[in-house]
């Protein structure tokens, strides 16, 4: 209301420079709300429902809360419609641009334009026809895309459905554009030449196992084609007996209907085609993908040398299994599904799936039949950003635009006494049914239930208690279990430097002139900037020499803060556990606190973190200083100013966000990407219903440091399930009694065991113990909680004790690694720690260094599709190691003694 009144009284005050202020000057709440329209007055009406709380078709609301990754969703057809986007074509130069692209690709294949076609000009090719209508869907599709891009949103995985995959493949960056476009045109001209008019494709609600036995009769004649969700397939064959089988399920009160197709694809129809697809896509040159593709023809996670002519022939010859993989990519995380077509025709399948699968994902469309303009656009992309999905809105309000004097937020009174409340009467009774059941009560069960016979309840009674057990362990688990989310934060307009900033950057055969130009942009934003140069493999003696001739300087003013690059030298090639740039960091915190410099550090990493936009940490040694920097937080907390991520080439729009990230000093954890900042954020993560996935005990498991601690724990616990066969390793200097009572107590359980003292840090003693040991039982999983616990403050850590304190848990897990490759595992799982997360204490820097490590490592195997689990342990509720743990905890009580908490 107070917004209407204030656009009321000013109405100079430019929509556009309205919605620009709203975005950079107030922070978005959890409760959201977009007003949609084209003039002042159509979103005045809307700001008078929005305050009444009365609906209108021009207000998007929601209840944003945290998401997880992003996938854009690709149909085969079914989403055309007469002049589809032509709204777009004249409103959005992004989706022009790129349909125009898309048009000159297919043209010079087929000789007519798609644009032609969309705008319904004289003598243009019907869409009615195939060879037509799947080049004109995958222009629009992969234009649409690009629209999104544009737009804030980058997806994190892409999944095409029948001919979509070729657009998902090219907006993966698998295919080229021009290959893309020539692929879909002679496939589809192909199948209108030799399958048009002898096929037919009907939908019906079944499952799939269903579906196959309510077809058993037709004798391959009828195959299933797809399946889009739990209960919806389509099924493909000859028309006539399609047409009979539909007309039987409809008799029986199921639904099912003849969709608009004239080929059959997706069934053996396609099989007499396989030599004229491979020599006609024999053209097709995959490339590396830039985003995930998950197939819906394998299931698996395609990396873009796998998109040859083979694949795209078993694209259109095998089912569309696409329900299987949306259950994947909802277990993996994913729970923002757009789907990119001018109408949604996927959205359905993707709620029904996910409904099934006990998740809540966003599901939205593009835009929609007869609505293919600005304002549908707009209106998907407003119901992400009130779910919670951050866009760039400075897309929509376009450069330029002016800050304008808003109202500021009212100041509520709201009631913060707590009063007694009384506990509920039916908590009550379910306590008093629930207690009968843990004590195996059947006589008090009947009575709560008031049920005469007992004995149905003492057979119900086992099966209660099992549930209410399996309950009460997710329940717990579920309050243990946090992940990370990186939220797009709201652009701000930089504020002003003072004091003098220090920029300290080191020799870097790779070095891009990020220190001129940074300083160029300090200087413009007000601060006096001084560039230190440190030498290769300086330690913190030179780098204090090198910051006192700098603040030494007579042009020098008081330091306010410093900028360090010394973590973006590539860590390429890094022998040792530790990469160079964490080396630097730590002698640089070291320098810093000894010369009692009042003054921020903030350090630089280039591609350290994933922020979950199609991201993936390629080499994970760089996400060691973000580890190394939860420590310094906590132990450096007059010194240590936070973190900031850049992208691989910092552009100027980058340095702009990185210096009001600067000025600013409230996020001290961000990434700046391409599309904005990103904060990052723990956040609760419960175990969704059906992610775990079922133990497999063949062949062999592996667990390193497996004969003490809590290796030992999860040695047992893997004999007790029915692994076959345990290779356990122990540290070098552990007592062979030890080793003994670890074998004989697995051994009793039925397990086969070998445990051997192997170091490893030595990538030749691990391979020779693995190979010696890869007879009979494969190797089946790995468990690596090998690692080091050593508590030594961050002012008297030197590089030789980072490497030592790092080198088993991070070489020993590089070596696993890269020593598996290629085996066919079914777990790789990394003891990691929360350290490594957000800090936890004193002394732990190359703690949490080597477990920032193991996350990416972790992260890094997930994105190639290789199984990967890192767990970030909180304190064990037992000691593992009463010897380490009492000298730790002593030493920590020491140094609380003489400095006190931090």
């Amino acid at each position: 209301a107070r917004l209407r009144a204030h656009t009321r009284a000013h109405p100079e005050a430019a929509p556009a420079d309205v919605a620009h202020s709203l975005v950079a000057t107030r922070t978005a709440h959890e409760h959201r709300a977009v007003v949609l329209g084209a003039d002042g007055e159509r979103l005045g009406s809307g700001l008078a429902a929005l305050s009444r709380g009365e609906p209108d078709s021009h207000v998007v609301t929601g209840v944003a809360r945290d998401r997880g990754k992003t996938v854009l969703v690709f149909p085969g057809q079914g989403s055309q419609w007469a002049g589809m986007a032509t709204g777009l074509l004249d409103s959005a130069p992004v989706f022009a641009a790129r349909l125009r692209e898309c048009d000159t690709a297919v043209r010079a294949v087929t000789g007519w334009s798609v644009e032609e076609i969309l705008r319904e000009r004289p003598g243009a090719p019907s869409l009615d026809r195939i060879e037509v209508v799947q080049p004109v869907l995958f222009s629009v599709m992969v234009a649409l895309a690009e629209l999104w891009r544009a737009h804030g949103v980058r997806p994190d995985a892409v999944v095409g459905h029948s001919q979509g995959e070729i657009a998902a493949a090219c907006v993966a960056g698998a295919l080229t554009l021009e290959d893309a476009a020539r692929l879909v045109v002679l496939r589809s001209q192909l199948f209108a030449d030799e399958l048009m008019g002898h096929g037919a494709v009907a939908s019906v609600a079944l499952s799939r196992a269903e579906a196959e036995e309510a077809l058993a009769p037709y004798e391959g004649r009828l195959t299933v084609a797809g399946v889009n969700s739990p209960r919806l397939v389509t099924v493909a064959g000859a028309p006539e007996p399609l047409a009979r089988w539909v007309a039987e399920l409809t008799a029986r009160g199921v639904r099912a209907r003849v969709v608009p197709a004239t080929v059959a694809s997706h069934s053996p129809q396609v099989e007499p085609l396989r030599a004229r697809i491979l020599s006609l896509l024999s053209f097709v040159r995959p490339r590396p993908a830039e985003v995930p593709m998950v197939s819906t023809v394998t299931g698996e996670i395609l990396r873009g040398p796998e998109l040859t002519a083979e694949y795209w022939f078993e694209n259109c010859r095998r089912p569309v299994d696409f329900e299987p993989v949306v259950r994947r990519l909802l277990d993996e995380d994913h729970d923002v599904f757009i789907e990119c077509s001018a109408h949604p025709v996927l959205t359905l399948g993707v709620d029904e799936t996910a409904r099934e699968a006990g998740a809540e994902p966003l599901v939205v469309g593009t835009l929609r039949r007869g609505h293919g303009g600005p304002e549908r656009f707009l209106g998907s992309l407003a119901e992400l950003y009130t779910q919670g999905r951050e866009v760039d809105w400075h897309a929509v309000t376009g450069a330029g635009r002016r800050t304008v004097e808003l109202p500021t937020y009212p100041f509520q009174r709201e009631r913060f006494w707590v009063e007694p409340v009384a506990r509920p009467a039916e908590a009550a009774a379910d306590g008093t049914f629930w207690d009968a059941v843990e004590r195996g009560d059947v006589d008090g069960l009947a009575a709560e239930l008031r049920v005469r016979d007992s004995a149905a309840l003492a057979e119900l009674l086992p099966a209660l208690a099992a549930w209410r057990r399996e309950s009460e362990e997710r329940n717990a688990i579920d309050a243990w279990r946090y992940r990370v989310r990186w939220r797009q934060a709201p652009e701000t307009v930089p504020a002003g430097l003072d004091g003098t900033w220090l920029v300290v950057r080191a020799p870097d055969p790779r070095d891009d002139g990020l220190a001129g130009l940074l300083r160029a942009r300090l200087q413009q934003a007000g601060a006096h900037v001084a560039v230190v140069s440190a030498e290769a493999g300086a330690g913190h003696d030179t780098l204090a020499a090198a910051l006192t001739d700098a603040v030494g300087d007579p042009g020098c003013g008081p330091v306010t803060g410093l900028v360090s690059l010394l973590p973006l030298a590539a860590p390429g090639g890094t022998e040792g556990a530790v990469s160079p740039g964490l080396v630097r960091t730590v002698a640089l915190l070291r320098a810093v606190t000894d010369l009692r410099l009042d003054a921020r550090v903030w350090s630089l990493t280039r591609e350290a973190v994933a922020t979950g936009q199609g991201e993936s940490v390629h080499e994970p040694e760089r996400a060691q200083v973000w580890g190394a920097g939860q420590v310094a937080a906590v132990e450096l907390p007059e010194v240590w100013g936070g973190l900031v991520d850049l992208p691989e080439a910092a552009d100027d729009r980058a340095l702009d966000r990185l210096t009001a990230l600067l000025a600013s000093g409230t996020e001290t954890q961000a990434a700046v990407r391409e599309t904005g900042v990103y904060v990052r954020r723990l956040v609760p993560a419960a175990v969704s219903p059906g992610t775990a996935r079922p133990f497999v005990p063949d062949g062999t498991w592996l667990v390193t440091e497996g004969v003490t601690g809590p290796g030992r724990h999860v040695a047992r616990a893997l004999a007790e399930r029915g692994a076959a066969r345990l290779l356990l390793t122990a540290a070098p200097g552990t007592d062979a009694a030890l080793l003994t009572a670890a074998e004989a107590e697995l051994a009793a359980l039925g397990t086969r065991v070998t445990a051997e003292v192997v170091d490893v840090t030595d990538r030749e003693a691990l391979a020779a113990f693995l190979a010696a040991a890869e007879t009979g039982a494969p190797l089946r999983g790995v468990v690596h909680t090998a690692g080091l616990l050593e508590d030594t403050p961050l002012g008297s850590l030197t590089p030789a004790e980072l490497e030592r304190q790092s080198a088993s848990r991070v070489l020993g897990a590089r070596h696993l690694d890269e020593l598996t490759a290629g085996s066919d595992l079914s777990a790789f799982v990394l003891f990691s720690s929360v350290t490594g997360t957000f800090g936890g204490g004193t002394g732990l820097t190359a703690h949490a260094a080597s477990t920032a490590y193991l996350d990416a490592l972790a992260a890094r195997r997930h994105a190639r599709g290789e199984p990967a689990l890192a767990l970030a342990w909180g304190v064990w509720r037992e000691e593992f190691d009463e010897e380490q743990a009492r000298a730790a905890e002593e030493a920590r009580r020491e140094r609380l003694g003489r400095r006190g908490l931090p």
